[in-house]
């Protein structure tokens, strides 16, 4: 399977699929009731790491010598 990009050197389509999934789940989450003072902070921390993992797959095929992917 041919991996599609947004554009050159950028994100893939399933990134950006994944990227928007995370949208929506923050979205969905944030409109429930609050059952505790702190999972709304989780739930934002868990997010923007999710977000991380997906920024670091753009830098390291952007620029390998620096973002090289680690085995």
């Amino acid at each position: 399977m041919k991996t599609e990009y947004l554009n050159e050197m950028s994100i893939t389509k399933k990134e950006k699929e994944i990227l928007d999934h995370l949208a929506n789940a923050w979205n969905t989450f944030v409109a429930l009731e609050h059952r505790h003072p702190s999972e709304v902070v989780e739930m934002e921390r868990a997010i923007h790491q999710a977000q991380y993992l997906i920024a670091a797959r753009v830098a390291s095929r952007v620029d390998p010598q620096v973002w090289a992917p680690r085995g």
